[in-house]
């Protein structure tokens, strides 16, 4: 897991890349797609995008100062960005997050500057094998969330609720170093619902259930040394 150091604090210290793959009920039915990047102390935002309607490749490379901020993610259709849509989030060249696909809302929250001790040289560097949560939906994903909570009780990360039945949702998150707390929740209570959620821990596997087994809600706690 990452630790933070100084660094010297220059304006490319933030990048997200968005490719959105958007059908037409986007155009004309009104849902849309939107995201932002705000600091969670000062209330000031940074980034503040949409609505899209469309597909699109998109780029952000912004100068902000070091602080805590949220990257929080919508879209009104619950379709994420589409079937090949995807986001990636970077700090300077430091993978901090992404999603190959989610539902209504996922969020990120995070410090910057974000920095490893060392880093491998390649373009680009990624730690978010920190935190790695697969859903597999089933009949009702509309009533399916999850988040993580740091031990302050603040949310690092979250997801759902998914929009598309029997298919796969992933996220990866990079965290720093502390104790945690993954919460699941499931608000379907009819008969068999199946949603499985999977999440791995620096690449091994911390936990795999269904609502079927927990009912509605579910915890378990890590550490990231």
């Amino acid at each position: 897991s990452p630790t933070s150091k100084p660094t010297v604090f220059g304006c490319e210290n933030f990048l997200v890349l968005i490719e959105a793959d958007l059908d037409d009920a986007h155009k004309y039915y009104g849902h849309t797609l939107t995201w932002e990047l705000l600091d969670i102390d000062t209330r000031e935002v940074f980034i503040q995008e949409g609505p899209l309607k469309h597909s699109a490749n998109l780029t952000y490379n912004e100068c902000v100062p070091p602080g805590r901020y949220s990257f929080n993610i919508t879209n009104t259709r619950g379709d994420g960005l589409g079937p090949k849509g995807n986001y990636l989030i970077f700090s300077d060249s430091l993978m901090i997050g992404g999603s190959t696909k989610f539902g209504v809302n996922e969020e990120m929250v995070f410090s910057l500057p974000y920095n490893v001790d060392e880093l491998s040289g390649r373009e680009f560097d990624w730690c978010a094998g920190d935190f790695f949560v697969k859903v597999t939906t089933a009949a009702n994903p509309q009533l399916l969330s999850w988040k993580v909570t740091n031990e302050n009780g603040g949310v690092v990360a979250g997801g759902g609720p998914y929009r598309k039945p029997f298919d796969t949702y992933s996220q990866w998150v990079c965290l720093p170093n502390g104790s945690y707390t993954l919460y699941i929740n499931s608000l379907d209570i009819f008969g068999s619902k199946g949603n499985k959620v999977a999440v791995f821990v620096e690449s091994k596997l911390l936990v795999s259930v269904t609502d079927d087994v927990f009912g509605q809600s579910y915890s378990a706690s890590f550490n990231l040394k």
